[in-house]
């Protein structure tokens, strides 16, 4: 029953989090060609206006649209060189541990960004060159740090699940998949 619940609702933010990974994709074109004409147009002693404070925003963009995108594909770094030799019932707890102290992190990390765009849209705080207001982008951050809270926390409900099915049944290890 849980595992169907959570396959549901893994669905779903596999969804939200490609179609963000697509905007994303999307902003990086931009940034290239702003990148590039500007090169060439400072090549012609006419470069182009704030394209380094466009470029910061794009970038934010960026990184916070493909977060949720590389947890759900598994892209991030791990070191497992020593766990892999703890027995599994270790390695399923310290798995849970792991999965919920980032869900945690990230999610602190969402709410603060979220109030930082808040407070940046009440002040009226804009780029340094350009007139270019910041808390749409902070807002950008914010958003993607929460579908990578809402991932990690799908991914803590999974090897919970895993850890409980696999104590039920000893002698046969099962992998929880959605």
């Amino acid at each position: 029953m849980i595992t169907r619940i959570a396959g549901s609702i893994n669905s779903g933010l596999e969804t939200a989090s490609v179609v963000l990974h697509r905007i994303g994709n999307v902003v990086l074109m931009f940034t290239m060609l702003l990148t590039a004409a500007d090169v060439i147009l400072r090549l012609l002693k006419h470069p182009i206006m704030g394209a380094f404070d466009i470029t910061e925003y794009m970038m934010a963009i960026l990184v916070a649209f493909g977060l949720a995108y590389c947890s759900i594909k598994k892209g991030h770094v791990s070191v497992d060189f020593v766990m892999r030799h703890l027995p599994a019932l270790v390695q399923d707890i310290i798995g849970i541990i792991t999965a919920l102290a980032s869900f945690i992190l990230v999610s602190i990390m969402a709410f603060w960004s979220w109030l930082q765009m808040l407070t940046q849209h009440s002040t009226g705080v804009t780029s340094s060159v350009l007139p270019i207001p910041q808390y749409p982008f902070v807002g950008a951050v914010a958003l993607g740090l929460f579908m990578l809270a809402l991932v990690l926390l799908a991914e803590v409900i999974r090897r919970i699940a895993h850890t409980i099915i696999n104590m039920e049944s000893p002698k046969k290890v099962v992998e929880v998949t959605y």
